[in-house]
């Protein structure tokens, strides 16, 4: 799914409004990330018990760790229709509140029992990769596109043969 519902009076008027950047930024990039999980079910995780760690969240969000748990705490403290606007699940996994009145897919509940059977067991069209992987993959900043973890991959080889270079040029240098 590529669409994603916003609501824009939260973001202008409401308690968004209040907030500063970073953590409408966040926001909106957990709304993203939730849309962008094989469930879709408002839990940021890899799958069911697989939670996505703050690290790999910040750097999807690209601010730091500490911006992120403020950010986090903030939605935490914002109570919405008597829940708060993210919390954690039992399994760790960070959890927007109220998903399904920002989401665009339509309700599996109104389907019948046998097509939403059918839905529910349709295999993933997506690569999975191991948690060390995904992890390796968030550092070098790939965002599980496997086209940017080998650019990132050579980027860092290309940087790391520069610095080896001018390391040997150095030490000739000084003899």
């Amino acid at each position: 799914m590529d669409w994603l519902k916003l609501n824009s009076k939260d973001i202008l008027r409401g308690s968004l409004a209040r907030s500063d950047n970073v953590t409408q930024l966040v926001w909106i990039k957990l709304l993203a990330m939730a849309n962008e999980t094989r469930d879709r079910d408002g839990y940021l995780r890899y799958k069911k018990g697989e939670p996505y760690s703050l690290d790999f969240i910040s750097t999807i969000c690209n601010v730091e760790k500490n911006q992120l748990e403020i950010a986090i705490d903030d939605f935490m403290d914002d109570i919405r229709d008597g829940h708060p606007r993210v919390e954690y699940a039992e399994d760790g996994s960070l959890k927007l509140n109220n998903w399904s009145k920002y989401q665009n897919a339509p309700v599996l509940d109104e389907v019948s029992p046998r097509l939403r059977a059918a839905i529910e067991n349709q295999p993933s069209t997506k690569k999975t990769y191991t948690k060390e992987q995904r992890e390796e993959m968030a550092r070098i900043g790939a965002y599980h596109n496997p086209a940017s973890a080998k650019k990132g991959i050579e980027k860092r080889e290309f940087e790391d043969s520069i610095k080896e270079s001018n390391k040997r040029l150095r030490n000739k240098g000084a003899e």
